[in-house]
């Protein structure tokens, strides 16, 4: 035997039924603990931080000045393979079957060399900007960790490590707190 139900009977029943199921699971996940007082929540956005930080533009000129020197010698490498290439062109008339077959490997192992400066230099030029900014960040960490002390925050959430998951209004966030207690305490 099968029973139908018509979906608005259907719904009409098991819904209640389910509240009355879940509803308790609710209001004792939402009932206040006794022995734990009230937590305070902040936020603060690390990216605001790092950007107004003093000593930043010093370690910002440094990385430039390195950043502009790994785009010269990449462009060097790049006008030389250019030049190698140019040659290759003009002679590439002269040359036999073999002679073109040769020079093309040669071509594509000079390209593959090329390819790998490059991924070497990017490498180099990201370490270089972790290095530099290895001493701002600990600085910022240690601003962050005393002024949360200070205010008596349990939880500090960064919203630039999670941009669209904290939203929380003007009245938590400690960003401006902290970069004036950066500013107050000056240099490490």
């Amino acid at each position: 035997m099968e029973l139908k139900m018509p979906f608005r009977t259907a719904s009409r029943v098991l819904v209640p039924a389910i509240l009355l199921l879940v509803a308790p699971i609710v209001v004792v996940a939402q009932s206040p603990r006794s022995k734990c007082g009230p937590s305070r929540l902040a936020v603060f956005d690390s990216a605001t931080l790092l950007d107004s930080v003093p000593g930043r533009d010093e370690v910002q000129k440094v990385f430039d000045q390195r950043a502009l020197q790994a785009r010269r010698e990449l462009t060097q490498v790049a006008d030389s393979l250019k030049y190698f290439v140019d040659q290759l062109a003009r002679s590439d008339a002269q040359f036999t079957p073999a002679q073109r077959e040769a020079s093309m490997h040669l071509l594509r192992a000079r390209e593959l060399q090329f390819e790998d400066f490059i991924l070497t230099t990017q490498t180099a030029v990201d370490a270089s900007r972790q290095e530099l900014k290895a001493p701002l960040r600990a600085r910022i960490t240690a601003a962050v960790e005393r002024f949360a002390l200070s205010a008596g925050c349990d939880v500090l959430l960064d919203r630039a490590a999670m941009p669209e998951a904290v939203i929380a209004g003007a009245a938590i966030d400690l960003t401006a707190g902290i970069l004036a207690e950066m500013r107050r305490s000056g240099r490490p």
